[in-house]
């Protein structure tokens, strides 16, 4: 048994990730892991313990899912949880083009369980200087050398990173199944990875990633996330401005690119506010689409660089004011 979603970072407190939603590759299907609390524990600003649900205490429960903090703090949850096979075919394809990449997101978050993957999500990878040194490493697990070297002149590429589950008994027809998934696929010809491993391990992947970190002192610089909501209407322009050229020489950390079906993501502002004008027209705006693209950047960075990181939040928030038609395509 496991938690139906959870985020790709597993280190983290209950109650923190709550408080800021919890989305990973799996939200496309059963939605962040706000959306699949049944019941919390929580400490309200007059030291109350109160118990709280969708049918007790409601409007103190979805105050405080996604909240961040600012109506109780979260001391126990009680989540759903489903059954979960042992074993993951985990692939990794590679894009040029950003249309196509996105395209393929969206057609399989559309799809059912069988005609789909379980775990669906995106990243930008940024060019070096050599044209042929595309060195792409894998989060495998120790005993897996999965390196995967890409020939493109493309300044930008896309991973579509997705797994299949299966149980053993399985193990004469997962790779049919995921050949017949990979056939609709438009990435580069001959570029993906597919590698045998634990559904634990799969989920435990940057864990890893932070113990070569802390070996090297990164981990213990600044790492701020910046997480968006995109609306399908803008990801193309916002590839074009943001990801090609502000961002071109990259941000010393990963930028997960994925997208969520509205009608499983309870996006993640307090519901009780209501004097927030904008952002709730921002709210509006995104959720009139189908689909968004969930954008979070990991920026490892100096003090030194702050004033960098500054920057690009503000170059990031001149784009997103631009005017522009709100009709979703």
């Amino acid at each position: 048994m496991a938690p139906r979603s959870l985020t790709d970072y597993l280190y983290l407190s209950v109650g923190g990730t709550l408080s800021n939603a919890g989305v990973s590759g799996q939200a496309f299907r059963y939605g962040p892991q706000i959306s699949n609390v049944l019941e919390l524990e929580v400490v309200t600003g007059k030291g109350e313990i109160v118990i709280c649900s969708k049918h007790q205490h409601a409007d103190l429960f979805y105050s405080v899912l996604g909240g961040l903090g600012q109506f109780a703090i979260i001391t126990k949850a009680k989540i759903r949880l489903h059954h979960v096979p042992p074993k993951v075919k985990w692939v990794r394809a590679y894009y040029s083009d950003f249309s196509a990449f996105t395209k393929d997101q969206e057609m399989l978050i559309s799809q059912g369980r069988e005609n789909s993957f379980d775990y669906i999500e995106g990243s930008v990878l940024v060019k070096g200087k050599d044209v042929n040194s595309w060195k792409m490493e894998s989060h495998t697990l120790e005993d897996v050398n999965s390196n995967v070297t890409i020939e493109s002149d493309a300044p930008v590429l896309y991973c579509l990173e997705l797994t299949k589950a299966y149980f053993e008994r399985e193990s004469n027809l997962i790779g049919k199944k995921l050949n017949s998934l990979l056939e609709r696929l438009h990435y580069l010809p001959s570029e993906v990875s597919i590698i045998d491993a634990s559904y634990l391990g799969f989920l435990d992947r940057v864990h890893d990633k932070e113990r070569d970190l802390r070996k090297s002192g990164l981990w213990y610089t600044l790492h701020p996330w910046l997480n968006l909501f995109i609306s399908k209407s803008r990801i193309i322009e916002f590839d074009a401005w943001v990801f090609k050229q502000k961002l071109s020489g990259g941000i010393n950390g990963p930028m997960l690119v994925y997208p969520l079906n509205r009608n499983k993501s309870a996006l993640v502002a307090p519901r009780n506010i209501k004097d927030n004008a904008s952002l709730e027209m921002s709210l509006a705006t995104i959720l009139s689409c189908k689909t968004t693209q969930h954008i979070m950047m990991n920026h490892m960075i100096s003090n030194v660089k702050c004033k960098i990181a500054k920057s690009l939040m503000v170059d990031i928030q001149e784009i997103l004011d631009k005017p522009y038609s709100s009709e979703c395509l």
